[in-house]
């Protein structure tokens, strides 16, 4: 019987290419979470907006209700009640080269906020307890006990 030499193919070489570059990626988004988790927890304030609800949204909004991120699938803080206002809706548009600003005068209004909560700033962004990532420009579907709302993350700031 004769001896069939194993010879390595273009193919076979960018599978175990493929696979080793995937392998490199995992150990590396690994050390990422171990340094984080290393980090001390702070306490953060997370400042949002909700554009263009009905003027009636705001008496939604209470002081100590919980914000919980169906998204994120985490909670993200507690609301602070007294850093709730609103202002009448605003939306930009571009027409014939420019950007036009325009109000709204139908009972629509943006409301900005502010969120108290626990996590760990890293190179990496603010982790909420120890599972999300966080960011300012971020949007997410925060839940709270009396409205769910699209809420932009426009701040964050330790405390």
């Amino acid at each position: 019987m004769e001896k069939r030499r194993f010879k390595v193919n273009v193919l076979d070489f960018l599978i175990l290419a493929l696979v080793a570059i995937v392998i490199a990626g995992a150990a590396l988004r690994a050390n990422v979470k171990q340094k984080d988790t290393k980090l001390e927890t702070q306490t953060a304030i997370i400042s949002f907006k909700v554009s263009n609800v009905q003027s009636v949204s705001v008496k939604y909004f209470h002081d100590g209700d919980p914000v919980w991120s169906d998204s994120l699938g985490c909670t993200i803080g507690t609301l602070i009640g007294d850093s709730i206002t609103s202002s009448p809706a605003v939306t930009y548009a571009e027409h014939g080269g420019a950007i036009v600003k325009t109000t709204s005068a139908l009972n629509r209004v943006d409301i900005c906020g502010s969120v108290e909560c626990e996590g760990q700033m890293s190179e990496s962004g603010f982790l909420l307890g120890g599972t999300q990532y966080i960011a300012p420009g971020v949007s997410t579907y925060a839940c709270l006990p009396e409205i769910n709302a699209y809420i932009l993350i426009t701040d964050i700031r330790i405390k």
